[in-house]
Order: C-alpha cells, then sequence, then structure tokens
C-alpha cells in the first residue's frame, strides 16, 4: 500500500484529493467557457453567470468522480 493512501477506495485521501483537484479544473475551465477568453473584459462580465457555470462543472465534475469510483482503480477518480 503507497503512503500517500491512508484508506482503501473512494474515501482514502488519495482518491479525494485527486476528485478534488479535477472538479477545481473543470470549474475554472467551465468559467472560462462563460466568460468568453477572446473578448473577456472583468469590468463588464457577467459574474453570476461565471461563478454558476463555475460551481456547475466543479458539482459535475466532482459527482462523476465519485460514480467512477465503482469502476476501475477503487483509489483513483478515473474511470481508466
Amino acid at each position: 500500500m503507497s503512503s500517500r493512501r491512508y484508506t482503501a477506495g473512494m474515501f482514502s485521501t488519495f482518491f479525494l484529493v485527486s476528485a478534488l483537484e479535477r472538479a477545481v479544473k473543470t470549474g475554472a475551465q467551465s468559467a472560462l467557457l462563460a466568460a468568453g477568453a477572446g473578448q473577456f473584459v472583468a469590468l463588464s462580465a457577467d459574474w453570476p453567470m461565471v461563478g454558476s457555470f463555475a460551481l456547475g462543472g466543479f458539482i459535475i465534475s466532482a459527482l462523476t468522480s465519485l460514480a467512477s469510483g465503482a469502476v476501475g482503480d477503487p483509489d483513483s477518480p478515473s474511470l481508466v
């Protein structure tokens, strides 16, 4: 057992940290999508919409990681 994994499966520290990293990245990508990277002006951005896209991406990614815990390596949020 690796020293970075304290418990087995979906509730291991490694799984939760990996899932959180994926969710944060997806949330940031969703925010960029909502903001429109090519024509982004910070002062006129619709920040509630950008935030809701980011939160939606974060939640979907976290739920996907949790659902993936039953498939493949139980210590990884990946489907592969």
